[in-house]
C-alpha cells in the first residue's frame, strides 16, 4: 500500500485495497497473503471476498480453518476455490470427508475426485460404508473408486462377500457384475457410464 494511503477517506480506503487485493490474487506472489488476512473479517462484503480469495490463491497450512470456513460461509466459486486449497495444504483423509458433506456440489465434487485418487486403505474404508449408503449416487462413487483400485479377481471376491451380508442393494450387484464380468471393451464403457453416475450431483 502507498505511505500516504491514509490522506484518502475510507471508502475510497477501501476500493483502493479491494484494488490491490483482486490485483494479488491475479498476479501476485505467496508472500503477498500477508495483506489479505487483516481483511478476512472485514463488514464490506466485496473487501472480504477479495481477501479471501487471496488465501485461496496462495494460501498455507495456516490458513487451513479460514478456507473450511470459506467453503460453508461464502458462495459459489470461491467456496469451490477454498475446496481446493484446503486439498492443496491439508491433502488429508478428514478434510476431504468434511468438504463431501458440504452443501455446495461442487464443492462435493471436489473432494470426491480428491478421494478418487487415493489408492489407501483408508480411503478404501472410506468407501467400504457407502455401499450400504441408502444414497444410490454415494453406492456409484464407491463402486466408481474400486473399479480403479482393485483388481478384477478381488471385485469377484468382493461380490461374493457382499451378497452374503443380511442386506444388499441390487444395484451395487449389478455394478460389480457388470465389472467382473463383462469382456474388454464392453467393460471400458460400462466404467465410463459409472463415472458419470457417480458424478451425479443429485442428492
Amino acid at each position: 500500500m502507498a505511505p500516504d494511503f491514509d490522506k484518502y477517506d475510507e471508502s475510497t480506503q477501501r476500493d483502493f485495497a479491494r484494488s490491490t487485493l483482486i490485483g494479488i490474487a491475479a498476479s501476485g506472489r505467496p508472500s503477498d497473503v500477508e495483506l489479505a488476512r487483516p481483511y478476512l473479517s472485514d463488514g464490506d462484503i466485496f473487501l472480504g471476498d477479495a481477501a479471501r480469495n487471496v488465501i485461496c490463491t496462495f494460501g498455507g497450512a495456516e490458513d487451513l480453518d479460514e478456507l473450511r470456513k470459506i467453503t460453508t460461509d461464502s458462495w459459489g466459486d470461491l467456496r469451490r476455490s477454498a475446496a481446493s486449497a484446503a486439498l492443496r495444504v491439508s491433502p488429508t483423509l478428514e478434510v476431504a470427508c468434511e468438504l463431501t458433506k458440504n452443501s455446495d456440489s461442487g464443492v462435493k465434487r471436489i473432494a470426491f475426485d480428491w478421494l478418487f485418487s487415493q489408492d489407501s486403505q483408508a480411503v478404501r474404508n472410506f468407501f467400504l460404508e457407502f455401499l450400504h449408503d441408502e444414497n444410490g449416487t454415494n453406492r456409484m462413487r464407491a463402486i466408481r473408486y474400486y473399479s480403479r483400485w482393485v483388481a478384477k479377481n478381488e471385485l469377484e471376491k468382493f461380490l461374493e462377500t457382499y451378497l452374503t451380508g443380511e442386506t444388499y442393494y441390487y444395484d451395487v450387484v449389478t455394478w460389480l457384475d457388470r465389472l467382473v464380468y463383462s469382456p474388454s471393451p464392453l467393460r471400458e464403457m460400462f466404467v465410463g457410464a459409472l463415472r458419470h453416475e457417480a458424478n451425479d450431483s443429485g442428492e
